[in-house]
């Protein structure tokens, strides 16, 4: 019973999430690539990573604390979870913004730290999903 709790919150800390800062997400994973950023397309961002997690890309953008403001995968065959972006995800109950079937929808998470709006979109087989801070 000890080796299955000790595995279960291995795995629950297994990720960088939103809101980590950008050491959390070199102690959690080891195939990382630091990227340039481009200020013209985010200028709020500082840093980023390109991030890769069963089976997903996921690329990280951190603001000048050091912070990571939004995280996103697209070009997916299926959608990853909110779980990959947001701690807790699972145990927190999401509030349903907007939704257009079979193309996007809009859910708002209240974390103890922060406002997180976790945002689905794309058609079958080219899916997305962004996760950012709302300020």
């Amino acid at each position: 019973m000890k080796i299955f709790l000790v595995l279960g919150l291995l795995v629950g800390i297994a990720f960088g999430y939103v809101g980590d800062t950008y050491d959390e997400f070199f102690k959690e994973y080891k195939d990382i690539k630091v990227l340039s950023v481009d200020k013209a397309q985010t200028p709020e961002a500082d840093r980023a990573l390109e991030v890769k997690k069963d089976g997903f890309i996921v690329y990280a953008l951190f603001n000048k604390k050091g912070i990571c403001y939004e995280e996103y995968s697209i070009k997916n065959k299926i959608l990853p979870p909110a779980s990959f972006f947001i701690r807790d995800a699972k145990s927190l109950k999401p509030k349903l913004i907007f939704r257009i079937p079979l193309r996007m929808a809009v859910w708002e998470y209240d974390t103890p730290r922060y406002k997180i709006l976790y945002q689905t979109f794309g058609i079958p087989g080219y899916l997305g999903a962004d996760a950012r801070i709302v300020k």
